[in-house]
């Protein structure tokens, strides 16, 4: 099978219908299969990393209990987009994770390199 890169890229805050729990279902899939795939969180996807989330009492998954698990999957990096954390107040010590903090230069840069870019 030949690996294609693939670019998730998740701007939606951890509940809002269902797009952060669609794209990480998506990204563990390609993933677990071989391909190369990274994550970037941009606007409120950056939302998704604050720790202590718990959406059980609204009948979803937590998405920050999802995160620890990309590297295991195979993930090859998860990116926080800085405008997004720094227009909302946070900092990377906010984050539940270690990320790579990165600037749009380097957005753009995947997106050229990768075969595909989803957005969710």
């Amino acid at each position: 099978m030949t690996s294609k890169k693939f670019l998730f890229v998740s701007t939606r805050a951890p509940w809002q219908q269902g797009h952060a729990a669609a794209c990480a279902d998506a990204l563990m899939t390609h993933a677990v299969f071989e391909q190369e795939t990274w994550l970037f969180l941009t606007g409120d996807g950056v939302l998704q990393l604050l720790d202590k989330q718990d959406g059980s009492a609204i009948g979803q998954k937590t998405m920050a209990k999802l995160f620890p698990a990309l590297e295991v999957y195979g993930v090859r990096e998860v990116l926080v987009d800085m405008e997004s954390l720094e227009s909302r107040g946070l900092v990377e010590a906010d984050l539940m994770m270690k990320v790579t903090i990165a600037g749009k230069d380097r957005m753009k840069a995947l997106i050229h390199e990768c075969d595909q870019v989803l957005v969710f």
